[in-house]
């Protein structure tokens, strides 16, 4: 065998089994988290229902509807707490802004995609869930398709009033 055809052998022989490390990591990974499962991310105290919002940086501006949305739980439900997830590197300096901007009160966590996909594993963004007990009990949207449905954000206020009285409402908006 030659030299160019032993490179060639080698070349094809680093390719396939970068290909199937790829497809193995693939296989691996983490479903998204449901209703039920641990929220990813420490929020909130114990019993005290939580809204979490999950977004990339750079959509942060495109995000006008879940922070009014938010800004009206915040002025009707005070005892609500509020974490936003910004995922992403990307004007991760302007977001704090943008929350005093909008007048909402949030703890602010930041992931980069890397980490997000670890601790979030196939979610997609943006998102909004209702948290109890550091547990998902709802999730209002999930991608952009979904945040872009009146209906969705409009169930925020219901399912927080149903929380707060204990009645629950589990799974996914309609």
């Amino acid at each position: 065998m030659g030299r160019r055809a032993t490179k060639g052998a080698l070349i094809a022989t680093g390719l396939a089994l970068a290909a199937l490390v790829t497809v193995a990591a693939a296989g691996r990974a983490r479903p998204a988290p449901g209703p039920g499962d641990v929220f990813p991310i420490a929020a909130g105290k114990p019993g005290q229902p939580v809204l979490a919002w999950v977004f990339r940086t750079e959509d942060y501006l495109t995000c006008a509807a879940p922070a009014a949305e938010l800004r009206r739980v915040q002025a009707s439900h005070p005892e609500v707490a509020v974490v936003a997830v910004a995922v992403g590197t990307t004007h991760q300096g302007w977001v704090p802004a943008f929350f005093r901007r909008e007048r909402v009160k949030a703890e602010l966590a930041f992931l980069d995609r890397g980490a997000y996909r670890d601790r979030f594993g196939a979610a997609r963004t943006p998102a909004m869930y209702l948290l109890k007990d550091g547990r998902i009990e709802r999730i209002f949207f999930a991608g952009d398709s979904e945040s872009r449905v009146a209906g969705r954000l409009a169930a925020v206020r219901p399912a927080l009033r149903q929380a707060l009285a204990g009645q629950g409402g589990t799974g996914e908006a309609q």
